[in-house]
């Protein structure tokens, strides 16, 4: 006879998606572990963890969800006494996680709950300066974008520039700083701290990433280095005769 619910252990985000174990991903799909699931009153092979006969994944919409739905499928092994859950597809927004642990005997207990966050949407970027067609006079000109992210917001904002051509090779110029303030919402810079290359044509992207690792890369803007003065006029005296 068991009447004795099993030890649920803790349930734990898989999360490596952009900044990692931050609670936010970019998988639909997201993976959870369970560890330290065990029945102390299985004293069979394996035990206690193999007293342990099921893990079955719940979600819950909302930062506060109490509504919560079986999602993926039920676990009946574990892995290293670790048991890995999947989640059934979810769309982007937050939810509230918990595994319900089921022993050999059929009693149940429950893990303590885990927020995440599921964003599936890029971000929105786009170059701002240089401005297309426009000439600088420095090999380290500054570059500016506006990025922005409906969902967990723009983590990092990067430069690559090529030389102008039919396949550019673009190559990294300098990663972006956010600017302050109301009016600078949204806008980042950056200069090279070395030259960008000689005098001609180039092209210049920006490269979104939003806390949850989705990426967009901004279409490219073309510009031009020139930081060779114009030849002084000569002026010439003219005789009256």
């Amino acid at each position: 006879v068991d009447t004795t619910a099993p030890t649920p252990g803790t349930l734990s985000l898989v999360d490596t998606d952009g900044v990692t174990n931050d609670g936010v991903v970019f998988n639909a799909t997201p993976n959870f572990t369970v560890t330290g699931a065990t029945d102390a009153a299985y004293t069979g092979i394996g035990a206690p963890t193999a007293g342990v006969a099921s893990v079955q994944l719940q979600v819950a919409d909302g930062a506060t969800g109490t509504s919560f739905a079986n999602k993926g499928t039920l676990v009946t092994s574990a892995t290293g006494g670790v048991f890995t859950v999947v989640s059934d597809a979810l769309g982007s927004g937050q939810y509230v996680a918990r595994a319900v642990v089921t022993d050999r005997a059929g009693n149940t207990a429950m893990t303590a709950t885990s927020s995440f966050i599921v964003d599936l949407g890029p971000p929105t970027v786009t170059v701002s300066y240089p401005t297309a067609g426009l000439a600088v006079n420095t090999a380290t000109p500054t570059f500016a974008a506006h990025a922005a992210d409906a969902g967990t917001g723009v983590a990092s904002v990067n430069f690559e520039v090529a030389p102008s051509g039919v396949s550019p090779a673009f190559v990294s110029a300098c990663s972006g700083t956010k600017a302050t303030g109301t009016t600078a919402d949204g806008s980042w810079w950056c200069a090279p701290t070395t030259s960008i290359g000689a005098d001609g044509d180039y092209l210049v992207r920006a490269i979104a990433t939003d806390v949850a690792g989705n990426a967009a890369t901004a279409t490219f803007v073309a510009f031009t280095v020139d930081t060779v003065p114009p030849v002084a006029p000569t002026i010439v005296r003219s005789e009256e005769h």
